[in-house]
């Protein structure tokens, strides 16, 4: 039966440890349309009352200004563009693949749910207002019912307390002629694990007749009279918070979003505890919700109502939904998309093929493979074999990818952009003629040369151990907040690019341009034995300078590179002699094979070979020992111009991270000092 198997959800809530003794268990069962909307509506405004839901609150909807005329309509023009992609999508999928199962799935209603991006654009405040404004009179025709169905009763003999809402911080319970609507917060004793569900209703008759005792009740015929700075339960006070200033170093350099904006525990000179004995006992209470699935069709397909369902799911430690169908279970991940701001990367996991329009109405869809089959797993992005591995997963890979991507992509751009910028700047000296400072072939090799170190600092790189993440989850937040992707991580590789590219053509320019092109000896640096063929180590040339200078600009690039690599592989020596279940891969020297063996030393066995083919460059014939072999000012140029650009890197990263660190190197400190 349906209390069977909500009764059953929460008994798998309790020894999974989703649920805790010490929650308050919001149970949304199967009632009458108006009972489950009334009780959702009661709270929702409790939370709104004890300043959970500020955005909700009078004060933030009077003062709070509307979105300027153009800001506007940029949202209505992304809306029709995120709508017209969804029926171009669905089209494609439907029309295009007639041999999968796709349509299949999209005529049965378990293909992701687009319903939710055909809901017209609205003004954020106008529907907190509409979303306020039902919840109040949703509340109240309730209670008008409960009036008259008490009236035109059987003339028993009944408290006033009872045919009302409670407006109580610790429990909202209605009743009406006796029957209680089981969507209540339960502070329950401690039974066996296994014995919570059956003792519920035990535990709530307890707790109704305790706080009839001991607590006043509010009906709601008072309720809209009622305001924020009178009630019981009052609002942590913003103020104090606001009041928070960080300094103007840590607004320029930090690249943390809690620095910056002050809000680490150095930036409070107040304390910002509850201002009321309610606000303490709530902000220390979680909540956790049960809804079954008959309930859901009394909130879905109604906008209103999903803000508000959602909303205080919202509150919620932990939410269990049961007997939901699949299209219920997207539509659950479709709230999420549409009610949180900004839209928040979802992820969706299942085992069966009930799961699957759940798992692509997600951005990120894990499969469980097992006794379910394999729809799970060939609708997902991800596949594991048991959830535990979940944990790995987000925790460990998930946070190592996000960050070796990062730092792969703006590299993949840092060193592309310093190149095409030394080509552009470059054509001033050629009177804009399109002649490029460096040889074609180079230019075409320029990605394969570099593409080795970047690839595998992405395959590699790591910036914690796997054993402090673990111990250490909150580490996670630094994925969840963008911070290796953020507009100032951004900003700052644009500006080191601008700096490189400077200081490499410049610095080369000054130092090979002029005299710097000339022969260091009087006579020339000739191989005959006559002398009378000088200009041998003359580097004057548009082929000596070009080639010195890619190589100043590969080694500033490899460089940059070291920098942002937080895991050099070293091996272990010998790289082939295996013991026991060690394979010659985990011994071997990735970072010095691909920094130096494919980068560096694979360059000059190119040059070498390519300066024999006259057919391919006759201006690079035997060109390679006049400037590598025979002038010192080469060797200066690949010394000096790279050192420089790394400190040009170095020392505002050095400065950044030593006076305004982020959390994320904090941890990273405190890893390498416990590994020692």
């Amino acid at each position: 039966s349906l209390c069977s198997k909500k009764e059953t959800a929460i008994e798998i809530g309790y020894s999974t440890k989703v649920l805790h003794p010490d929650m308050r268990l919001i149970k949304v069962s199967n009632r009458s349309n108006l009972k489950l909307r009334t009780l959702v509506a009661m709270e929702f405004m409790r939370l709104v009352k004890s300043g959970k839901l500020q955005d909700y609150q009078k004060k933030n909807l009077e003062t709070s200004k509307q979105d300027p005329w153009y800001g506007r309509c940029w949202d209505s023009i992304m809306h029709n563009l995120e709508f017209a992609g969804t029926c171009i999508s669905r089209f494609v999928t439907y029309f295009m693949s007639p041999f999968s199962k796709k349509r299949e799935e999209i005529r049965d209603g378990t293909e992701e749910v687009t319903e939710q991006h055909l809901k017209p654009s609205m003004d954020p405040i106008l529907r907190k207002k509409k979303v306020r404004e039902a919840a109040v009179k949703i509340i109240r025709e309730y209670n008008a019912k409960s009036d008259r169905s008490s009236r035109s009763g059987d003339g028993s003999t009944k408290d006033a307390g009872t045919n009302n809402f409670e407006l109580n911080p610790v429990e909202l319970i209605c009743a009406n002629n006796s029957e209680e609507i089981e969507l209540s917060h339960e502070i329950m004793e401690t039974p066996h694990v296994f014995d919570r569900a059956a003792s519920a209703r035990k535990s709530i008759m307890k707790n109704m007749k305790a706080k009839e005792r001991s607590n006043s009740i509010t009906s709601i015929d008072n309720f809209s009279m009622i305001d924020e700075e009178r009630l019981s339960m009052s609002t942590i006070d913003v103020e104090k918070t606001e009041n928070t200033k960080a300094t103007i170093f840590e607004k320029l350099f930090s690249v943390d979003r809690d620095v910056r904006h002050g809000n680490l525990s150095k930036h409070n000179t107040e304390s910002l505890g509850p201002t009321s004995f309610h606000e303490e006992q709530s902000s220390s209470q979680k909540n956790a919700m049960v809804i079954e699935g008959s309930a859901l069709y009394s909130f879905l397909g109604d906008p209103v109502m999903e803000e508000m369902l959602f909303s205080v799911a919202s509150q919620c430690s932990s939410v269990i939904a049961c007997r939901v169908s699949p299209k219920q279970k997207a539509e659950l991940v479709g709230l999420v998309h549409d009610y949180v701001s900004p839209t928040p990367v979802t992820l969706s996991i299942g085992d069966g093929a009930n799961d699957v329009g759940m798992i692509q109405r997600a951005q990120i869809g894990v499969g469980i493979s097992g006794l379910e089959g394999q729809q799970a797993v060939n609708a997902s992005d991800f596949s594991i074999a048991q959830f535990r591995f979940l944990e790995t997963l987000l925790l460990v890979h998930g946070r190592w990818n996000f960050m070796r991507m990062s730092k792969v992509v703006l590299y993949s751009f840092y060193k592309n952009a310093v190149l095409v910028f030394i080509m552009a700047i470059y054509q001033e000296k050629c009177f804009y003629s399109g002649a490029p400072v460096f040889n074609q072939y180079f230019i075409a090799n320029f990605n394969i040369l570099l593409a080795w170190p970047i690839m595998l600092t992405g395959i590699f790189d790591r910036d914690m151990s796997k054993e402090y993440v673990y111990n250490n989850p909150q580490v996670y937040s630094s994925g969840r907040d963008n911070e290796y992707l953020s507009v100032r991580m951004k900003l700052r590789w644009v500006l080191i690019t601008i700096c490189h590219f400077i200081i490499v053509y410049f610095l080369s320019m000054s130092m090979l341009g002029l005299q710097g092109g000339m022969t260091e000896y009087p006579g020339g640096f000739s191989k005959s034995d006559s002398g009378t063929s000088p200009g041998d180590s003359e580097g004057g040339g548009i082929v000596s300078f070009g080639s010195t200078m890619y190589y100043t600009l590969m080694f500033a690039l490899n460089y940059k590179l070291m920098f942002e690599t937080g895991a050099f592989i070293h091996g272990k020596f010998p790289w082939f002699k295996c013991r026991g279940k060690e394979s010659w891969p985990s011994r071997f020297p990735w970072t010095g094979f691909g920094l130096i063996v494919m980068s560096f030393l694979f360059f000059l066995f190119f040059v070498y070979i390519y300066e024999h083919w006259y057919d391919l460059d006759p201006d690079y014939f035997h060109a390679t020992p006049n400037y590598l072999e025979y002038r010192t000012m080469t060797w200066m140029t690949i010394l000096i111009v790279p050192i420089t650009a790394a400190l040009a890197d170095f020392i505002p990263k050095f400065f950044s991270h030593q006076f305004f660190p982020s959390q994320t190197q904090i941890h990273q400190e405190i890893d390498a000092l416990q590994g020692r």
